[in-house]
């Protein structure tokens, strides 16, 4: 008892007071715990006992137990993960079907099980085995991308400091944007548009997932220097012209929309000009006004 844990001897017909000799085997994974006779009496402990026939027939019982066996862990780095055990005791016993699963911790991933049973698949299952067992789980550190995006592409340029070509969770990185000639740096997006910085140069945290990180830049507003070189721009916002006038000699006129590309480029030698947008898209443009001692630019904007 059970029929599947072990086999007992001595089975027979015997004369009263006969002394029999009875043999209890146990499979692997159990023991015999005792004898027991018609009335569940205890009658032996040992797994060969001798027995005198009584005056009846008799059933005398070998009754086993599973052993129990243990599963031991380790976890390498300790900091790297857990896991998960499915049947959660402290003991088990043989045949029994077991489920390890491995949860690495942010920053982490799972590398494989080694020891008594071994595999590459965060889920490990076995059936218990008839002694105890080790097992071994490594996580490794997850190597994580980082990518610098300049926009629009030709307002500046961007660094990481260090560079590699992967990084891994918290890690501490610089990441510097320089605006060039007439852009002017606005701010530090991630991959779901929100402004993380408004800083050039930044210590950007590494995540548990690859990122693309975006410095965008403006053209430089010279509102200023439109007034002190007696230039206006008017009316802004406009529907389908603009017009600049100036106290010194205007020699070119570029309008240049938000991606950088330029929409129109006007020769003027001139104290005054127009620019037809009508076959513009609304939105907001850059006038860049050439003279003979300065570039200045100005933000504007198309409304209709």
């Amino acid at each position: 008892n059970p029929e599947n844990a072990g086999t007992a001897e001595g089975e027979g017909e015997y004369p009263e007071n006969n002394l029999i000799e009875l043999t209890a085997t146990p499979y692997d994974g159990y023991y015999l715990e005792n004898w027991t006779d018609d009335d569940n009496e205890i009658v032996g402990e040992d797994e060969v006992i001798f027995y005198t026939m009584p005056s009846k027939n008799t059933t005398l019982t070998a009754n086993f137990a599973p052993i129990d066996y243990e599963i031991n862990l380790g976890i390498h780095p300790e900091e790297g993960g857990s896991v998960e055990f499915e049947p959660e005791q402290e003991y088990y016993h043989v045949g029994q079907e077991v489920t390890l699963t491995a949860i690495p911790e942010e920053g982490y991933e799972f590398f494989d099980w080694s020891g008594t049973f071994s595999g590459d698949d965060p889920v490990l299952q076995f059936v218990m085995p008839s002694n105890d067992i080790f097992i071994h789980v490594s996580f490794n550190l997850g190597q994580y991308e980082l990518i610098l995006e300049s926009n629009p592409e030709n307002g500046g340029w961007t660094g990481l400091d260090p560079w590699q070509n992967n990084y891994n969770f918290g890690d501490i990185i610089t990441i510097t944007a320089n605006a060039y000639d007439n852009y002017e740096f606005k701010n530090w997006t991630d991959d779901d548009d929100n402004v993380i910085s408004e800083q050039e140069s930044y210590d950007y945290s590494m995540p548990a997932h690859d990122v693309i990180l975006t410095a965008n830049f403006d053209f430089a507003d010279s509102t200023e220097d439109l007034a002190q070189e007696g230039i206006k721009v008017f009316p802004n916002p406009a529907t389908n012209m603009f017009s600049v006038e100036s106290h010194v000699l205007i020699k070119q006129v570029k309008l240049i929309d938000i991606t950088g590309q330029v929409s129109k480029n006007l020769v003027v030698n001139d104290f005054q000009t127009r620019l037809n947008v009508t076959n513009l898209k609304t939105g907001i443009y850059f006038i860049q006004i050439h003279t003979e001692e300065t570039v200045i630019t100005k933000r504007v904007q198309i409304a209709r």
